[in-house]
Order: C-alpha cells, then sequence, then structure tokens
C-alpha cells in the first residue's frame, strides 16, 4: 500500500514539474526538453526501482526530490528579479562588482563561514566566486578563507576540546572519526581531505582534539586544500569545459554523473570510507608477528592433532 501511494504521488509530482516548465515564462525550449526528458527518465527508474534492483529505489526517489528543489531554486531567482544577474558570467560579474570592496569581502566572509559554521557545500560558495571574479581571482579568496577557516576549526578543537564537538556533530560521528585520526592521522587525514565523501571541515575541528602538531595539519591543510580549491577553480570557470556550445551537453552529462556519485556515496558511505580507510592504512605484517602467527597456527594444529588421538 505504501509503495503504490509512492508511486502515485511520484507519478504526480513529475506532472506537476513538467507542467511547471512549460506553463511558466521562465524556462526556454531548451531547458523544457532538458527537464522534461531528466525527470521522465526519473520517475521511470522509480518505478522500476519498485519492483527490481530495489536497492536503487531511494537513490531514486532522492533523484526526484533533488530535481524539485533545483526547479523551484530556479524559479525563486527567476521571480525575484535575481536571475537576471545570473544571465552570464560577465553580468554576475557586472553585480558584484556594483558593490565596491564589498564584493571580495563578502565571498571572504562566506567562504569562511562555510568551515567555521555553515553546513553548505563549498563547492556552490567557489561556483558563485569564480563567476563573480574570474577562476584566477575566486581561487586566492576562497583559498585564503578556507585555510583561515581550517585553521581557525583546529584551533577551537585544540582550546575547547572534544564537549564542543559534541554541540557541532553527533557523539557516534564525532568519536568514530577521532578514533580514525588519533590513530592512524598522520596518514590519513590528506586522504581524507582529498576524497569528497569525508567531512573534511569537521575532521578540522577533530585534529585539533588529538595529539597532531600545529606544523603538520597547517602543511597538509595548505597541501590538500589548495589543490581542491585549483581544480575546483579550474573547471567551474570554463577553462576547460565551455558553458557554451558543445561544453553544454557534456556539462549535463557530468553533473549528472556527479549527482549519481553523490548519491552512491551517500547510500554507501560508511562501506566506501572503510575501503580507503583499510586501503591506505594496509600494512605488512611484522617479522615477530608473522612469527607469533606461525606459531599460533602450529600450536592450533598441535591441538587439532591430540583431539584427534
Amino acid at each position: 500500500m505504501k509503495k503504490t501511494l509512492s508511486l502515485i504521488f511520484s507519478t504526480l509530482i513529475s506532472a506537476g514539474l513538467i507542467s511547471l516548465c512549460f506553463l511558466t515564462p521562465c524556462f526556454s525550449t531548451l531547458w523544457q526538453i532538458i527537464f522534461t526528458v531528466v525527470i521522465s527518465l526519473t520517475l521511470i527508474a522509480i518505478f522500476v526501482t519498485s519492483f527490481t534492483l530495489k536497492k536503487f529505489y531511494k537513490t531514486a526517489i532522492l533523484f526526484l526530490i533533488l530535481e524539485v528543489a533545483v526547479i523551484a531554486v530556479y524559479m525563486a531567482l527567476y521571480y525575484s528579479g535575481l536571475l537576471v544577474h545570473f544571465k552570464d558570467e560577465q553580468t554576475l560579474r557586472t553585480w558584484i562588482e556594483s558593490f565596491g570592496a564589498w564584493g571580495p569581502i563578502v565571498f571572504f566572509i562566506l567562504e569562511l563561514a562555510q568551515v567555521v559554521l555553515i553546513p553548505f557545500p563549498a563547492q556552490i560558495t567557489t561556483l558563485a566566486g569564480v563567476w563573480a571574479f574570474g577562476s584566477l581571482k575566486a581561487f586566492f579568496i576562497s583559498s585564503a578563507a578556507v585555510i583561515s577557516g581550517s585553521i581557525i576549526a583546529f584551533a577551537i578543537g585544540r582550546s575547547l576540546g572534544v564537549p564542543v564537538l559534541y554541540k557541532i556533530s553527533n557523539k557516534e560521528k564525532v568519536d568514530k572519526y577521532r578514533k580514525i585520526i588519533s590513530k592512524k592521522g598522520r596518514m590519513l587525514l590528506p586522504i581524507m581531505f582529498l576524497f569528497p565523501m569525508f567531512p573534511d571541515d569537521l575532521l578540522c575541528f577533530i585534529a585539533g582534539t588529538t595529539t597532531m602538531s600545529w606544523t603538520y595539519f597547517i602543511v597538509v591543510t595548505l597541501a590538500t586544500r589548495l589543490i581542491g580549491i585549483g581544480c575546483l577553480c579550474l573547471f567551474l570557470g570554463g577553462d576547460i569545459i565551455p558553458f557554451s556550445g558543445w561544453g553544454i551537453p557534456v556539462w549535463i552529462v557530468l553533473v549528472t554523473l556527479l549527482v549519481t556519485a553523490a548519491l552512491i556515496m551517500l547510500k554507501y558511505q560508511d562501506k566506501i570510507e572503510q575501503f580507503i580507510i583499510n586501503l591506505f592504512t594496509r600494512q605488512k605484517k611484522s617479522k615477530k608477528e608473522e612469527i607469533q602467527s606461525a606459531q599460533t597456527e602450529h600450536s592450533d594444529d598441535y591441538v587439532t592433532f591430540a583431539e584427534q588421538s
């Protein structure tokens, strides 16, 4: 009964979204076609996964929810009059420059707050910065803000300790990553900063509560954060894949793949995290451990032989 209601509800939502695309003036013909195809494929996926491949059913539902959110945000920007400023890169940059010196300062504060205070994806704020200031300027401002925020988070963890972390995130999550960093932090922290499924901002707070030195943390933060921000600015600036011509279908496919990967990582996050941790902390047994293991095996064989006798 619940599944039937869910399918009916999903169908109504999909039909409503497609109708909005064609009935409201804010969508061009190209986006009407794109949204219709994507929403229709999502609805088909929901029906298919409800009967077969059931483990992907929730992923298909999440896709539909994401589509609702994207269309809602787009329409909100359109009817509020803000969308005209996002028409193209130059228009947005002109709008931001109209704020004078406050533009870069506001962007810096937003990026800094994103690390320390606001649980918000850094990719979105970085994209806004790239469009507003260009790839190079956005890279320098984002890097300064994110690295500063990471150091502040480490300092908060170092000075206030574990209790403050329980107010930032749930106890189980804090204890889990604190245990990992405490035991294997020097090897794993750079890896966790580079892979997107790990909560890198929270890790800065947690690292501060361990015995990790300031020098090591700052070196790792500089190396990994600069790489991540540099790649974001390079791609989001359209320097590699343009936002026009042949780049449009490529970006549609790329975003679809990224969203799919994000949903899969969300669904199997614990297993993926454990795989990465095991992959980068796998060590060969020492000679002493091998001898002890061999002695244990011989001992077990002797006991088995004695019992059979």
